[in-house]
């Protein structure tokens, strides 16, 4: 019995705790939702993430739907915006459509224009101003309280007067724009303007004042906003009314029958003032109200603020605490789920649900014991989008890792990590080309592999593995690390080895930029070769048939020089890019296309051309291979690359922690995918552990024996 008590309970508070996960989940997403679109958020001093750091705790602990409506609720009202707030669903059955009906109420006619039936109101329009225009009428209020919504053209039917349009002003984005912006994309934050719909009036309307009540179930049009501007309209607000009656909203589910409702954009006027500001609020007795401005004259607003100006935005970093607070921990987790929901171009490669993903990852965040487990479950969560170009960068995680390399490089070969290069203080301690890392500190290397693997974000296998095999071998700068070397025969040596910084120097590739390997071929190392080289390169190599570009490293930009001269077509395609846009809230993406540069005056080369690759080729060492593709099919030998493309941008989260990402889809001339795939060689060839003890180029081999046939 016992034992059937502890798992009733074991199972109920699983279940509690699944429940609380969902409900901070929800109240995330509407905190990242109101994040990049609410107009206030990019207008005024708002401690938006504060909010959300209170709040969560609370949503936590909530024990009732009423508590957590109420957690939720706090959360908005940091905004200080009567349109952003937790309501229950509607009720449908409540909107019930009932026709429009007018009466007179001593001087004054009092219209309720029903529930969605224009043709009704259309007919009824013809009686209405014939009451209206009696001398003793002094002037009509609109009944609108149980009205969820009446249509712009009944307030053209119905006054005299004309207005301007008013000027919808919502938040756009372009991508997302880093904080210092920098970087090649050219993603920015703004805002976009949209005209509505002007009041043009007729010619058989009133002149005479008219006053709207509204109430909690009211959609006003907007163009009766803009007469209130002109001074034409008034309105009063009755009860718990929270202006949805005039400003643009949409809406998220929040669970449990419960919904935010969320302003989208803000309304500027011609004056510069922005806002709607009624003439009254009251508790009840909104007709009376009504009818005392009627009679009295109505009087213009001047309480509306201006100024209504973009303020730079960035995500705070707080590089001040490495271990965040509680609530600023799970909004870690929140922030990095939800840049990645809006703005990362390649969310549908991510390869799982995306949404599904942020409770959990909250709730890591959450019980992080101190500073390092709490950066590592960022790491995890980021890895989790299968993007090379995802660093996670915090000193956090550099001194827990450490930056400094061995005097070797290595590579995975023939499924193994083998030495590929070597410094020359390695030589002097023994290392040797094609040695195998066996252990690194008496632990097995592949075990190290295996730890290291969920930290780090990567498109491709052969990419995760390189990117693995440098964090493992990698150590605090001016240590030591044991490694157990395997060399030829299968014979094992144990060497202790510095790690320095100083390294990475001096394992960067020495001789000729570029060279003739023969009267026919010439060669170039594009990973060292300088705009300013590109010409004398041409110029070396007019007479070969063939040019053999290397790129298996990152180069410097070189293949907006080079391309062109390849190339007899006029401007060719190189490439598409798809860039997330975010307008007002709605979702959208742009499309543009790419092509070569133009070649002008400088000399055609003809001759053929391969391209070496390998994993080590990302992002612009692909988009090279794109160009050079598309300028005269030029051929790749080698192994597949990272698969990893579109100008980097990055954000931080707190703790300090730096986080890139790819902020362009971008894709073959096409449209073919090229993230998560890669170059793939025309043909394949890979290096063996026996070459590089030989010290040969098996690659670079193919590829001149490719050439000279």
């Amino acid at each position: 019995m016992r034992k059937l008590i502890l798992i009733s309970i074991l199972i109920c508070s699983s279940a509690a705790a699944q429940d609380a996960a969902s409900r901070l989940a929800a109240a995330g997403r509407v905190w990242a939702h109101l994040n990049y679109t609410h107009p206030w958020l990019a207008t005024k001093e708002i401690d938006w993430d504060r909010a959300f750091a209170e709040a969560a705790p609370k949503i936590l602990a909530a024990k009732t739907k009423e508590e957590y409506a109420a957690a939720v609720d706090g959360m908005l009202s940091a905004l200080g915006d009567p349109a952003t707030y937790v309501k229950p669903l509607p009720d449908q059955g409540r909107f019930v459509p009932h026709p429009p009906t007018f009466r007179k109420d001593q001087d004054i006619v009092v219209l309720d224009p029903g529930i969605g039936l224009r043709e009704p109101f259309q007919k009824m329009v013809p009686a209405l101003m014939a009451e209206l225009a009696k001398t003793e009428v002094r002037g009509l209020v609109i009944d609108a309280r149980d009205s969820p919504s009446f249509i712009q053209q009944w307030s053209d039917s119905i006054t005299a007067h004309s207005a301007p349009a008013l000027v919808s002003v919502g938040r756009s984005w372009s991508g997302y724009p880093n904080p210092q912006m920098a970087g090649s994309g050219g993603y920015r934050h703004s805002f976009s303007s949209t005209a509505g719909t002007q009041i043009t009036g007729s010619q058989k309307g009133t002149e005479k004042p008219i006053v709207v009540v509204a109430g909690m179930r009211t959609n006003t049009p907007p163009g009766l906003t803009a007469l209130q501007i002109a001074g034409k309209v008034a309105f009063v607000l009755e009860g718990a009314h929270r202006y949805d009656a005039v400003v643009p909203q949409t809406s998220m589910p929040l669970g449990e029958g419960l919904m935010a409702t969320i302003r989208t954009t803000e309304f500027t006027h011609a004056d510069g003032t922005y806002g709607f500001v009624p003439q009254r609020e009251v508790e009840q007795g909104g007709l009376e109200a009504a009818f005392e401005i009627v009679r009295n004259g109505i009087m213009p607003v001047t309480t509306r603020p201006r100024g209504f100006q973009l303020r730079p935005f960035a995500e705070r970093p707080y590089t001040d605490q490495p271990y965040p607070s509680e609530g600023l921990r799970m909004l870690g987790a929140l922030r990095v789920w939800s840049v990645f929901e809006y703005f990362f171009p390649y969310k549908h490669l991510i390869g799982e649900d995306w949404t599904p993903v942020l409770p959990a990852a909250m709730e890591e965040a959450r019980g992080a014991k101190d500073a390092l487990a709490y950066h590592q479950a960022i790491a995890r969560l980021v890895a989790r989008t299968n993007d090379t170009h995802c660093f996670v960068n915090s000193p956090v995680l550099s001194r827990a890792s450490g930056p400094a390399p061995p005097p070797f490089n290595l590579r995975w070969v023939e499924g193994r990590p083998v030495v590929v290069k070597v410094a020359p203080e390695g030589s002097k301690l023994g290392v040797g080309l094609g040695d195998v890392v066996i252990a690194m500190n008496g632990r097995p290397f592949l075990e190290l592999l295996e730890e290291a693997k969920p930290l780090i974000a990567a498109s491709t296998p052969q990419s995760k593995m390189a990117r693995v095999i440098r964090a493992a071998s990698q150590g605090a700068e001016g240590s030591t690390a044991r490694f157990t070397l395997e060399g030829s025969g299968g014979s094992r040596r144990e060497i202790e080895l510095p790690l320095r910084m100083a390294h990475y120097k001096e394992l960067q590739k020495d001789g000729p930029v570029y060279r003739k390997l023969d009267d026919r071929i010439g060669y170039v190392d594009l990973e060292r070769l300088e705009n300013a080289q590109v010409d004398a390169m041409f110029t070396e190599f007019k007479d070969t048939e063939g040019i053999i570009l290397d790129m298996r490293g990152y180069p410097r930009g070189t293949a907006w020089s080079i391309a062109p001269r390849l190339s007899a077509k006029n401007r060719p395609v190189n490439a598409q890019f798809r860039r997330n846009l975010l307008d007002g809230g709605v979702p959208e993406a742009l499309f543009f296309e790419q092509t070569l540069p133009p070649r002008g005056d400088a000399p055609l080369y003809k001759g053929r051309t391969v391209m070496l690759i390998d994993e080590r080729a990302i992002s612009q060492s692909e988009h090279s291979g794109l160009m050079y593709r598309t300028a005269n099919g030029t051929l790749f030998i080698g192994e597949p690359t990272t698969g990893a493309n579109g100008d980097v941008t990055y954000f931080m989260a707190p703790g300090g922690i730096r986080i890139n990402f790819s902020g362009h889809d971008v894709r073959w001339p096409d449209g073919r995918q090229l993230q998560r795939v890669g170059l793939q060689p025309d043909i394949p060839i890979a290096p063996t552990i026996q070459g590089i003890r030989e010290g040969r180029d098996e690659v670079l081999e193919r590829a001149v024996e490719y050439l000279r046939k």
